[in-house]
Order: structure tokens, then C-alpha cells, then sequence
């Protein structure tokens, strides 16, 4: 229970911090730029339901301090929890490969899997 409490926050500090790296460079006034969105899916074929969910909660409080409506919100964390848990079942479910290996850019078999699974 612990090792998942920590997986937990462990993506929510890291989806904040990178935010507001992002936010002290500037990025946001080019446009609506979200790079931690990108976020969401890495931690969710890493660490499973937990990063999911750990960077869902991390992307709820951005959304909210950039003042978003709370219908906006909720749709947005429904949708991002889908996507994170989405690339850890298609991993981990051999669907795109008979063997289930840890999600490693070893070698090119590997950036493959990784590039159809974000693909798909």
C-alpha cells in the first residue's frame, strides 16, 4: 500500500512541478500550450493505475488554477484518466505484442511497441 501511495505522488508532484517550470518559462502565452498532458500517458503505461490517477489529480489542480469551469474539469479528468489507463492495458495486455515485457526504449522493437501504442 505504501509503494502505490508513493507511485501516487510521485506523478502528482511531478505533473505540478513540471507545470510550473512551464509556467515560469513563459510557454503559456504562446498559446494554449499543455505539455504536461503529454505527461499522462507516460505515467500511466509506467506506474500503472496509480500514476494514472496520481497525474489525473496533478492535472485537476492545473486545470483549476488556470480557472477552468468545473463541467470542463470533471470531462477533462475522465478523459485523461481513460487515456493514461489506456496505454497501461494496451501494454500490458498483449495486445500489440504475445510478450509483455516492462516498457523499456532499449531497442528498436521496443520505440516500436511504444510508438504504435501512443498511435492507437
Amino acid at each position: 500500500m505504501k509503494n502505490k501511495i508513493k507511485i501516487l505522488l510521485i506523478s502528482f508532484i511531478t505533473i505540478i512541478l513540471f507545470n510550473v517550470i512551464v509556467d515560469a518559462i513563459g510557454l503559456w502565452e504562446l498559446g494554449l500550450l499543455s505539455p504536461h498532458v503529454g505527461l499522462l500517458f507516460v505515467y500511466g503505461l509506467l506506474f500503472g493505475p496509480y500514476g494514472a490517477l496520481g497525474a489525473v489529480m496533478g492535472n485537476v489542480i492545473i486545470n483549476i488554477n488556470q480557472g477552468y469551469a468545473p463541467m470542463e474539469i470533471l470531462h477533462s479528468a475522465i478523459l485523461s484518466f481513460g487515456i493514461s489507463l489506456l496505454a497501461y492495458k494496451l501494454w500490458y495486455s498483449g495486445f500489440i505484442s504475445s510478450k509483455i515485457t516492462i516498457p523499456r526504449l532499449d531497442n528498436i522493437n521496443h520505440i516500436i511497441l511504444f510508438l504504435v501504442n501512443i498511435i492507437l
